[in-house]
């Protein structure tokens, strides 16, 4: 029981240091170039049904069948009719979308 417990204390010691986005380069472009977030236009994704996921979830597991850890949400966007694009003083230009 102690080296159960002391495994799971050891575990949990490990998994606060980890983070869930590796930090390869810092900010996104879009901040290092000094764009401001307030002016990106936001798109709303379908609603998440909660209790239609639960029931999915319930059939699946009482089918023995393994769990699904994601959903998809459907999304209509495309580069010309939402979003944003932003040309930089370089030339450069940058396409933004929020999605809530």
């Amino acid at each position: 029981m102690k080296r159960l417990l002391s495994t799971a204390l050891l575990g949990i010691g490990f998994s606060a240091a980890l983070h869930a986005q590796v930090h390869v380069g810092g900010l996104p472009f879009s901040q290092r170039a000094g764009l401001q977030g307030n002016d990106v236009p936001t798109l709303s994704a379908a609603p998440f049904d909660a209790a239609l996921v639960a029931e999915q979830d319930k059939a699946r597991a009482d089918a023995g069948a393994l769990p699904m850890y994601g959903r998809l949400l459907a999304l209509n966007a495309s580069l010309w009719e939402h979003g944003a694009w932003t040309e930089l003083a370089n030339g450069d230009r940058v396409w933004r979308l929020r999605i809530r």
